[in-house]
C-alpha cells in the first residue's frame, strides 16, 4: 500500500555514529562503577567510584545520546 511513496535514504554521519558509540561506552563504564559500588555493599572505598565517577558518566552518556539524536533528526529535516 505505502510502497508507492518515494523514500529518501539518508546516510548516517560518522559524527553521530561516534557520538552514539561514546555514549554507549560511557554508560557501560558508569554502570560498572555503580555495580561495583553495590556489589561491595556500599563500602567506603567504592562510594567515590560509584557516586563521583559512575553517576556523572551516566549523565554524560545521556547527554551524548540526546545530542546524537538531535543531530540526526536535524540531518533528516525532522526538526
Amino acid at each position: 500500500m505505502d510502497s508507492d511513496k518515494p523514500r529518501a535514504s539518508y546516510q548516517t554521519s560518522t559524527w553521530v555514529t561516534r557520538q552514539l558509540t561514546l555514549a554507549v561506552n560511557c554508560a557501560i563504564v558508569g554502570l560498572a562503577c555503580i555495580l561495583l559500588f553495590l556489589w561491595h555493599e556500599f563500602g567506603a572505598w567504592t562510594i567515590g567510584l560509584g557516586t563521583f565517577v559512575g553517576i556523572p558518566l551516566l549523565g554524560v552518556a545521556v547527554l551524548l545520546y540526546i545530542g546524537a539524536v538531535i543531530t540526526d533528526l536535524k540531518t533528516r529535516n525532522a526538526l
